[in-house]
């Protein structure tokens, strides 16, 4: 009789193991990782956009005071993952996830300096900008000025 009560026990949580879910796992993925630049040095501030390849949906953040960022819960798919910020060039790199992976992208951002700039950023390149000249606009309406009543004040 013993045996049969510790069978059925043992029969019992082999049971209850297969019909409780694991908490610990998940079907979402995520990609993290660092930005810097190519001397090392972390950026914050960074635009880190990615989209899924497929879907097309797409998610945006920025890089913290550290340098990094995280996408959590995506779905598996291939994503491509763009970072961007003024003065640098963009950096570009694809990914595909299973599910459940955590994956780790790191970028160097190369520093981008304009070398020229346009002398005479106007339509007439010869013409130089006057600061005594007022600028060209069309005239005002020369109907009459309509001063609204203040609340305050009693009007008869």
């Amino acid at each position: 009789m013993k045996t049969f009560v510790s069978a059925t026990a043992v029969a019992i949580l082999l049971f209850a193991s297969y019909v409780v879910p694991a908490n610990g796992q998940s079907e979402a993925a995520s990609i993290s990782g660092v930005v810097s630049d190519t001397s090392g040095n972390l950026i914050p501030g960074i635009t880190v956009t990615v989209t899924n390849r497929y879907t097309g949906s797409t998610a945006k953040s920025m890089t913290n005071e550290d340098g990094k960022y995280i996408f959590s819960n995506l779905q598996p798919g291939t994503y491509d993952v763009l970072v961007s910020l003024i003065g640098f060039e963009n950096e570009r790199s694809s990914k595909p996830l299973k599910t459940g992976e955590s994956a780790q992208l790191n970028f160097k951002m190369k520093i981008v300096l304009r070398t020229s700039y346009p002398q005479y950023p106007f339509k007439n390149p010869g013409a130089q900008p006057n600061s005594n000249a007022r600028e060209s606009s069309p005239p005002a309406d020369k109907g009459p000025m309509v001063i609204p009543p203040r609340r305050d004040r009693t009007y008869r």
